[in-house]
């Protein structure tokens, strides 16, 4: 968990390739440790290698049931476009507990992948659980 924080404080302060070589001496260490596949596949996604980062984001997934790790491992896939493996990622967060960012990402995607129904469901418990989080009331006023 060290090298992780490390990792992680490197990428926050925007030294990319720091925080992938401090991940890197992680996952020597662990190969499968979630959170040093999670920063390798914010670099990744960062460096502009979004194929790479969609795969590093597969593995997060595969390899934890950590609500945050998951959740970011859903934004990495959106962002590489595979919506319904994000969903799944943001689901399996969400089974852990409520987060607003992860229903607002699940929303997103499941609108992506055309399921308004599943879209107005989510955005409608992000504004009645948390009704500051953005304008959800405008999401919900687009998706009818």
């Amino acid at each position: 968990r060290v090298l992780f924080r490390s990792a992680s404080c490197l990428f926050d302060q925007g030294n990319v390739d720091a925080a992938l070589a401090k991940a890197n001496e992680g996952l020597k260490r662990a190969p499968d440790d979630a959170a040093c596949l999670t920063v390798t596949a914010l670099a990744k996604a960062k460096q502009g290698k979004a194929a790479e980062a969609a795969e590093l984001a597969r593995k997060v997934a595969a390899s934890t049931s950590e609500p945050e790790f998951l959740r970011v491992a859903g934004e990495i896939l959106a962002g590489s476009g595979k919506h319904a493996e994000a969903i799944s990622s943001y689901r399996r967060a969400l089974a852990s507990g409520y987060d607003a960012m992860t229903t607002y990402r699940l929303a997103v995607s499941l609108n992506a992948v055309g399921d308004r129904a599943g879209a107005m469901q989510a955005m409608q418990e992000l504004q009645r659980r948390s009704p500051g989080f953005l304008n959800s009331s405008q999401w919900i006023d687009a998706l009818r």
